[in-house]
């Protein structure tokens, strides 16, 4: 984003939910430019991440695979950590509030 605009945040989320409008709360979540994709198996996982991708380049957004990571059964997301059975928030950000 062009710095002295207002409100990019807010522009570029609206971007990004356009872009993904009929994917998120299905099989994906995204917050500005982190995007969650979940899925129950391999195969129905490699399919998301193809829509994904290609929803992203019809947009003309890109991925960083340096800042990728897919395939994993345990994330931090949004100050949370999130598996397959449980969603806890990051016990390092609950110590820095009670300390």
């Amino acid at each position: 984003m062009p710095f002295g605009l207002t409100n990019t945040s807010t522009t570029f989320q609206n971007y990004i939910h356009l872009t993904l409008r009929g994917l998120e709360d299905d099989f994906c979540i995204a917050y500005l430019d982190d995007i969650l994709i979940f899925s129950l198996d391999r195969k129905t996982y490699l399919h998301y991440i193809g829509k994904i991708l290609d929803r992203l380049r019809n947009a003309k957004l890109y991925a960083k695979l340096n800042k990728c990571s897919f395939f994993r059964d345990k994330v931090e997301f949004l100050s949370y950590i999130v598996s397959y059975n449980s969603v806890t928030i990051d016990t390092r950000r609950v110590y820095t509030i009670t300390t």
